[in-house]
């Protein structure tokens, strides 16, 4: 038991991998997770072999360093022995570590694209990369190891009986010393260490005559350590989108390392880890120098952001406005939201009836506003180049992922936040990398909010409005391409309070749609809660997703509508209010659990109102508006999925047969063809 305890945490480690490779299994939560494990590329596969390989490696690695030195290291007596203690690893142990690897990477393949036994040659490669680097480790361990003593161990496998016989490699190489100043720069550095903390570190150090030495299986495990760093700080800085999964499990290699060496540490001293690991985040997690923040510039031009049009400017150039408010859901919102809008476009011309200039305003949540930003980028591509709007571009640029990104973000920068907290921009992060790619992806560049309210000002575009919330105070932060929210005190019997963008920073910062985008589909633990780089040293709000308080984007679109009356635009005879979501609400009814419910309910409570409960809270102010605007009429566009796609994940990763599943529930759902030829029958 007292073993298992000094190897704890290579243990837990391994017990994360196979815990990580089983999300990919259970069917509840396999949607969201297949994009993680769906690897589409030889390169990821190999990329992920590698790590997986390298995690089991350095289990073995320490976990073999406490079998040999976990008693040196935790006896009450200091104890430094003359001579280095030999310790032979064990196969069967190996083999074991092995055992997690080999079952998440099998995971892996059971979701490979291609023919299975395909992916046998990434694997293999993987693998014998992974040894590379041990060998690596093990030729570092002898070139600075103490030349006088037995060939160090490896730690992982039993040496080659070969290579112990006398007359042998392992002998010539100890006794040819290649590298003589890195061993005098080792031995300088133990008896360093030994001068100014020698009680500190017994089962790390060994007397050899009167000169201390440091345990060959130390420089393994540093060395090993070293070649890890490196190669997460190589994919890190060169291959930004490499398979998502990989940046997971270096990182969890580079944890796996720094966690087992301060375990080793600090039990000698019966002093938890998990206390070190939360003195140390409360030292620096709350340093104002780590705080994310999300990119402003000031205008080019002059030192304030052009006035934007009113709401009743917009809606009073329209005969019969269409008005779409888009729900929240991640990638599947984002895609559903740029397939219903391309749906409705092509169905409508079909029919010779004009549908996407008929758009005045678009309400959009979290990762509906992702499908905003494809569409608001088809309509200003439109503008500038002065042909028809492609919402059809808008969608097949919402159907590409992201979530190399966000993993990239999360093991990149904003892991070298913790580590480096003063030494990181701290505008560089996940939600950085999700707008870069989004930009990408739509070929947008520098596409700001005030050049979309150009847009909108001149009829080109709708308005836009993006919905955020404000964590300081609970109250929705908007970014909206027309003058909304910025016209003084609002009477609390029809309107709600916001804040908005401009409005907050007096017309003197421009920002991105992308940015604007990302804010609104900041969901929990993925994109990260960020204020503005425009002030850095002046408190501001924290914005994160506008699903906290309205995951549907109804009330927004509503408070427009009735700001454009209240300025003075005529209710339209007729307006379609078109609602697109993810799902229709549903009574599932009471349910039977045992005590371990009482764990997940408070959170199941939180999602549920989030949802259903919004949605039902909506639906009372959609009637209170009904009964002002007489000619409004509802439509809703719903994803439930035909046959075999009832699922879709929230991550921002499609696999191919769910992004198929898009296309398929919009031709072959019945209700949704019965609701687009109402709404182009409503439109004629």
């Amino acid at each position: 038991m007292r073993t298992f305890m000094l190897a704890r945490v290579p243990v837990i480690f391994l017990l994360i991998l196979v815990l990580l490779a089983s999300l990919s299994l259970f069917s509840g939560i396999q949607p969201t997770f297949l994009g993680l494990f769906t690897l589409e590329t030889f390169g990821s596969m190999f990329l992920v072999a590698l790590a997986a390989c390298s995690i089991s490696l350095g289990a073995t690695a320490s976990i073999n360093l406490v079998l040999a030195h976990g008693n040196a290291r935790t006896s009450r007596k200091p104890e430094f022995p003359p001579v280095y203690p030999q310790y032979e690893p064990k196969l069967w142990l190996y083999l074991l570590c092995q055992v997690p690897a080999i079952f998440f990477v099998a995971c892996c393949v059971r979701l490979w694209p291609h023919a299975w036994i395909s992916a046998i040659l990434p694997i293999a490669a993987g693998w014998a990369a992974a040894h590379v680097v041990l060998a690596l480790a093990v030729i570092g361990e002898i070139l600075l190891a103490d030349p006088c003593s037995e060939l160090p161990n490896m730690l992982v496998l039993p040496l080659p009986q070969q290579l112990r016989d006398e007359g042998k490699l392992a002998e010539r190489l100890l006794a040819s010393d290649p590298l003589p100043w890195a061993r005098r720069l080792t031995d300088w550095f133990a008896n360093l260490l030994a001068n100014y903390a020698l009680p500190l570190l017994p089962g790390y150090l060994y007397l050899s005559g009167n000169q201390f030495k440091l345990y060959p299986g130390m420089i393994l495990n540093a060395v090993f350590s070293f070649i890890a760093v490196v190669l997460w700080v190589l994919l890190i800085w060169y291959a930004v989108s490499a398979a998502s999964l990989a940046f997971v499990l270096l990182a969890l290699l580079i944890f796996l390392l720094l966690f087992a060496g301060a375990a080793f540490f600090l039990d000698r001293y019966r002093f938890p880890l998990s206390l070190a690991v939360l003195a140390y985040a409360l030292l620096v997690g709350t340093s104002p120098g780590t705080d994310h923040l999300y990119r402003v510039d000031k205008p080019q031009q002059g030192d304030r952001v052009p006035e934007f049009a009113k709401p009743c400017q917009v809606l009073s150039n329209v005969g019969t406005p269409v008005v779409i408010m888009t729900a929240g859901g991640g990638i599947q919102a984002a895609a559903w939201t740029t397939q219903v809008l391309a749906g409705l476009e092509a169905r409508a011309k079909s029919e010779g009836v004009p549908f996407s200039n008929r758009i005045v305003l678009i309400s959009s949540i979290s990762g509906g506003s992702v499908g905003a930003y494809y569409t608001a980028v088809a309509y200003h591509d439109a503008a500038t180049n002065h042909g028809p709007v492609s919402l059809e571009q808008a969608r097949d640029s919402a159907l590409q992922p992201a979530l190399d990104e966000i993993a990239w973000g999360w093991t990149g920068p904003d892991l070298m936040r913790v580590f480096l907290p003063y030494a990181w921009h701290s505008d560089v992060d996940r939600g950085w990398a999700l707008e870069n790619k989004w930009d990408q992806i739509a070929g947008a560049g520098d596409f700001y909010l005030d050049d979309l309210a150009k847009d909108t000002g001149q009829g080109a575009a709708p308005a836009f409005i993006m919905n955020a919330t404000a964590i300081e105070d609970g109250t929705p932060f908007i970014f909206a391409s027309t003058a909304f929210g910025e016209n003084g005190p609002r009477d609390p019997a029809l309107l709600r309070d916001v804040k908005e963008f401009n409005q907050q920073n007096h017309h003197q910062l421009r920002v991105r749609v992308s940015t604007a985008a990302r804010l609104s589909a900041s969901f929990p633990y993925v994109a990260p809660a960020a204020r503005s780089n425009g002030h850095p040293l002046a408190p501001d709000y924290h914005l994160v997703d506008g699903g906290y308080y309205d995951n549907f984007g109804i009330r927004s679109a509503l408070d427009w509508l009735t700001e454009a009356n209240l300025e003075g635009a005529v209710k339209p005879d007729k307006i379609a209010l078109v609602q697109i979501r993810w799902g229709d609400p549903a009574d599932v009814g009471g349910s039977i659990r045992g005590w371990s419910y009482q764990g997940s309910a408070p959170l199941s409570g939180v999602l549920n109102v989030r949802s259903q409960g919004q949605l039902r809270d909506d639906d009372v102010a959609l009637q209170v508006f009904h009964g002002n605007w007489k000619g409004a009429t509802d439509f809703q566009f719903a994803y439930n999925g035909v046959k075999g796609c009832e699922k879709q994940p929230l991550s921002w990763k499609f696999t191919t047969a769910q992004r198929d599943c898009l296309a398929t529930t919009w031709s072959h759902d019945q209700k949704i063809m019965d609701e687009a030829t109402r709404l182009v029958e409503f439109l004629k």
